[in-house]
């Protein structure tokens, strides 16, 4: 069985940690969205634990980003804003959404298509690398609803985590159809991630995770020791027993097993068990 979690406390940005996203499972390739108190996307130094800010030429607030190789990516946020980069982030170029609406989460299977959601339900998909980009959804499914975190699998099974509620949207088509499903009466955090098209997790309010071993179908809920929340915004995994959470107030941690997790830490890290 695996070990539980331990957590050590790693120094970021004075900022909100948006979204932390590994390329290529690589520390030094490292992207941080620092959302709503700052616009600039942020790539880790060749120093480990040093972050510095790059320029996304925006003022609108990004909420995430999705990289599909070390050069590659796109960050969306605020006012239907879409950026794409080929060169690491050292420069952005805007892509035209097509709407106005605030966007939350990204997903690129390859280096053409890929996942765009945001408020209101909108759910936005590109073929051509973010060139033109079509509506997908349906609005009975979907209206009223902010969507808060997109993930695929594959280039047909995807999730969509709606915000601030325990609700989970599932597609098995690319999209073209969605089902409305409910994981459970716990309030789930605003991102998840998936390791492979089987085992995945999502961060949830009371301090745990809920942890998949079939693509989402089902969920297990693995509870902190004290119950106390840590502020979640984003989760990544690069195997199944190591990954990344980052949270409020410039915060990370890095987390050692994926299933039980120890005593919580007032701060917003995680004891080691």
């Amino acid at each position: 069985m695996l070990k539980g979690f331990h957590y050590t406390r790693q120094p970021t940005l004075e900022v909100l940690v948006g979204a932390v996203i590994f390329v290529a499972a690589l520390i030094t390739a490292t992207f941080v969205v620092t959302a709503r108190y700052d616009s600039g996307a942020a790539p880790a130094s060749d120093a480990p634990g040093v972050w510095s800010i790059q320029n996304s030429g925006t003022d609108s607030n990004l909420n995430a980003v999705d990289f599909v190789d070390s050069q590659r990516g796109w960050a969306v946020g605020g006012n239907g804003t879409i950026l794409h980069t080929s060169d690491a982030g050292q420069t952005w170029e805007g892509q035209n959404a097509g709407t106005q609406l605030e966007l939350t989460s990204l997903d690129f299977q390859t280096a053409t298509e890929g996942w765009v959601v945001g408020k209101l339900g909108l759910i936005i998909r590109t073929a051509d690398a973010g060139q033109t980009w079509e509506t997908q959804a349906s609005q009975e499914i979907t209206l009223g609803l902010n969507l808060a975190s997109v993930t695929f699998t594959d280039s047909k099974a995807g999730l969509i985590l709606t915000e601030r509620g325990s609700g989970i949207l599932r597609t098995v088509d690319g999209g073209e159809t969605w089902v409305r499903e409910f994981l459970s009466n716990t309030s789930i955090r605003s991102d998840m991630f998936f390791l492979n098209s089987n085992r995945g997790w999502i961060p949830f309010s009371g301090g745990g995770v809920f942890h998949t071993f079939d693509g989402g179908r089902s969920w297990e809920l693995r509870s902190g020791a004290s119950g106390a929340a840590i502020g979640q915004q984003s989760i990544f995994f690069v195997d199944e027993n190591n990954g990344w959470i980052a949270g409020s107030r410039g915060r990370s941690g890095d987390v050692s097993g994926g299933l039980q997790f120890s005593q919580f830490l007032t701060d917003g890290m995680v004891a080691r068990t």
